[in-house]
C-alpha cells in the first residue's frame, strides 16, 4: 500500500481502492467491512479514486465499484503526475518572475538575494562565468538551442576539470545537441530554461524570443532546491534516454 500512497492517494483511498482490485465488483457497504474503513470516510475514499479515474462505479441499489484496467490506471496515474509537475513548475516560474532586484544592506554589506539579466547575450555570458566557475556540478534544463550553443563550450571545459554535468533537453536543444557534440542524460519533458551551477546559484529563463529573454538570477536556497528536483522528477526528466556520459568533448 505504500507504494500507492506515494502517488498521493490518502490512507483510506489507497486500502479501499486494494480492496476494490481484489473483490470487484464490490459496494460501499462491503468495503467497509472489508477494510475496517469508517462508513463516513468510504464515500470521500471513492470520490477520491473517481476523481484520480482508478474505479468506475455502476449506479444501482447499491451501487457497485470496479478497478479502471491495469494500463488505464497507469496511464491515468502518469497524466495526473505531469499535470501536477507542471502546476508546480508553473509556480516557481511565477514566484521568479515577481522578484525584482533586491538588495538589504545591514553592517555596511549588501546581501544579494536576486537580480534579473535581459537579452539572452547577457543571460548567456554571466551563466558561462558561474560555469566556468563551477566546482562540483551544473545541471542544465534547457528546450531553447540558443541558450545551449552559448553555454556549450563552458559544459566540456567544466567536465574537463571534473565538475559533473547534468542534461536534460527539450525542443530546439534536444535537436541542436548533436551538432554541438553533447548529449543529453536525460529527455526534459517540460517547457523550462534552467541552468544550477553547485547548488548555489539558479538561472531561471522566460520570453518568447532570444531578445526578449528574461532570466531571474537567484541564491535563493528554496527556490535552488525545488528547481533541482524538477532534474530528479521522472514526470519532468526522463531516464528513458539516458547515456553514462553527458557531454562529449573532442578537447
Amino acid at each position: 500500500m505504500s507504494r500507492i500512497r506515494e502517488l498521493g492517494i490518502t490512507a483510506y483511498a489507497a486500502k479501499a481502492f486494494l480492496s476494490i482490485l481484489e473483490n470487484q465488483p464490490v459496494s460501499a457497504t462491503s468495503l467497509c467491512n472489508l477494510t475496517g474503513i469508517p462508513d463516513s470516510k468510504i464515500y470521500y475514499a471513492l470520490k477520491e479514486l473517481e476523481e484520480k479515474s482508478l474505479i468506475m462505479v455502476q449506479h444501482g441499489t447499491p451501487s457497485q465499484y470496479r478497478a479502471m484496467g491495469t494500463d488505464q490506471i497507469a496511464s491515468n496515474l502518469q497524466s495526473q503526475i505531469d499535470a501536477d509537475h507542471q502546476r508546480r513548475s508553473k509556480k516557481v516560474k511565477e514566484l521568479a518572475k515577481l522578484l525584482e532586484p533586491i538588495r538589504t544592506s545591514g553592517g555596511g554589506e549588501d546581501a544579494e538575494l536576486a537580480y534579473i539579466i535581459k537579452s539572452s547575450r547577457n543571460i548567456v555570458e554571466k551563466m558561462k562565468e558561474t560555469i566556468e566557475a563551477s566546482r562540483k556540478e551544473v545541471v542544465v534544463m534547457f528546450d531553447n538551442e540558443t541558450l545551449l550553443a552559448g553555454i556549450a563550450e563552458s559544459l566540456k571545459r567544466a567536465r574537463k576539470r571534473g565538475s559533473s554535468i547534468k542534461l536534460a533537453l527539450a525542443g530546439g536543444a534536444f535537436r541542436g545537441a548533436p551538432k554541438l557534440e553533447i548529449t543529453p542524460s536525460k529527455t526534459l519533458c517540460c517547457a523550462s530554461n534552467i541552468l544550477i551551477v553547485d547548488s548555489e546559484k539558479l538561472f531561471t529563463v522566460s520570453g518568447d524570443a532570444p531578445a526578449n529573454f528574461r532570466a531571474v538570477v537567484t541564491q535563493d536556497e528554496s527556490m535552488i532546491y525545488m528547481s533541482r528536483q524538477s532534474y530528479e522528477n521522472p514526470a519532468c526528466c526522463s531516464t528513458s534516454k539516458a547515456v553514462d556520459i553527458e557531454v562529449r568533448s573532442n578537447l
